[in-house]
């Protein structure tokens, strides 16, 4: 019999029991047989050995700071929104966009304007005008005027009652004849000498003395003043009598063919002469000796004719005669009424109603509010207020005392059992062990 048939047989009959008690250590070759290597009931060989598994779900936790999720484990980093411009870019708090487009306006420097035709700029300045005055006139003083002098001798006249003459003009002016005294005074036709003599003075009376120094005459006067008693014990009163002084001035007397002057205090004797007639002073008498006359001059009175005046200080006569002044400018120059205008020109600019002009273009600046949002990577909280982030990481697993964690075996917690292999042999075959080979053998001795 071979050894398959040994095999299906045993299987047939059932299997001998483990380690039946050996025949020996030999076995004839033909009578040998496989051994069976089975495992325990509910063991797994592996290996040479046998092994039963026990499974368990494993404990799962998160590292420190995540929280876990059915996502696995989450950790959450917050942010602040940070401002950012949808159109234009960041000035100070603001969002400023360009808008470049071409000029379309041009302007000129301060202080020129445009031509009629609006190609270039122009600007005028004035200088004041020169003047001239036409041949034979000359400026006046001012400058305003021109002014030519036409001469022409003067004339002579005189006054009403006066006479024309090389020396000037003769005027005759008569006066009386005034009569004089070689001594004293004029009184009339007479002229009277008055003699001054010192009066004479006398005092009425014969009681009164003369004082002649004072020509004043002292008058004693003595009268009753009472009574006075008598000292020789008799008791009588005899009159009394006092004495007063009077002065008076004395009288004044003239000898014959003098009368006293009161006023002057002296005795005055007139004589009296015919008198003699005379001219006063620059005059002299007619040839009848009627009266008295002077011959005077005046100097000559001048007079131009009409349209002339007298100039200073001299004999002439002048006549003024103005024009205008003529006005003219320099070359390359334009006389106006302000004055002599130059024009300048200059290129006409470029300018911006709106912005700012760069290179030949305008650039106008569009403001927007700044917007926020989160940083690369984040996102925003479900009320907008802040960015978060989700960093995530694998669920850790730890399994219960005894178990371990098996990650291929779908993420369990295993525990492991061992057992030895048993020997077997299908059908009669006994188990034997060869000691020449170390092997066991099933031996069936009926084969």
């Amino acid at each position: 019999m071979k050894c398959g048939s040994l095999i299906l047989l045993a299987a047939a009959v059932g299997v001998s029991a483990q380690y039946p008690s050996s025949y020996g250590d030999s076995c004839p070759y033909e009578a040998r047989e496989e051994v069976h290597y089975p495992c325990p009931y509910g063991y797994d060989e592996r290996g040479g050995t046998c092994v039963k598994m026990g499974y368990t779900t494993p404990y799962t936790y998160c590292p420190l700071g995540m929280e876990s999720t059915d996502d696995g484990c989450v950790k959450y980093k917050y942010a602040k929104k940070v401002p950012y411009c949808k159109t234009g870019k960041f000035s100070g708090l603001k969002c400023v966009d360009k808008d470049i487009v071409d000029v379309k306006e041009y302007k000129c420097p301060y202080g020129f304007d445009l031509t009629d035709d609006k190609t270039k700029c122009y600007t005028p300045t004035y200088h004041e005008k020169l003047s001239k005055c036409p041949e034979g006139y000359g400026f006046t003083d001012d400058k305003q005027k021109c002014v030519r002098e036409a001469f022409d001798q003067v004339t002579y006249h005189c006054p009403e009652h006066t006479e024309l003459t090389e020396e000037g003009c003769k005027a005759i002016t008569y006066d009386d004849k005034k009569p004089v005294c070689s001594e004293g005074y004029v009184d009339g036709d007479k002229c009277v000498v008055e003699k001054f003599l010192r009066p004479s003075y006398r005092c009425g009376g014969d009681l009164s003395v003369l004082d002649p120094i004072k020509d004043e005459c002292i008058t004693t006067i003595t009268q009753p003043c009472g009574f006075e008693a008598v000292t020789d014990g008799r008791n009588v009163k005899t009159q009394k009598h006092c004495s007063e002084t009077k002065t008076v001035k004395a009288i004044a007397e003239c000898t014959d063919g003098y009368e006293l002057d009161g006023e002057k205090g002296l005795c005055v004797g007139k004589t009296h002469s015919g008198v003699e007639y005379k001219c006063t002073d620059g005059y002299e008498l007619t040839d009848d000796e009627t009266k008295c006359f002077a011959v005077g001059y005046e100097e000559k009175k001048v007079r131009c004719v009409e349209g002339y005046e007298l100039t200073d200080g001299t004999d002439k006569c002048v006549k003024y005669e103005y024009v205008d002044l003529a006005y003219y400018c320099p070359e390359h120059t334009k006389l106006t009424d302000m004055g002599c205008q130059t024009v300048h020109y200059a290129k006409k600019q470029p300018y911006c109603n709106d912005g700012v002009l760069e290179g030949g273009k305008c650039v106008v600046d569009k403001v927007y509010a700044i917007d926020y949002k989160c940083p690369d990577a984040y996102e925003p909280t479900e009320d907008n207020s802040k960015c978060f982030k989700k960093t995530y990481a694998d669920k850790r697993y730890y399994c219960p005392s005894g178990y371990s964690y098996d990650a291929a075996n779908e993420q369990k917690c295993v525990t492991y059992d061992y057992a030895p292999l048993q020997k077997e042999c299908f059908g009669e075959g006994k188990l034997v062990y060869l000691r020449e080979y170390g092997i066991h053998v099933c031996c069936n001795a009926a084969a």
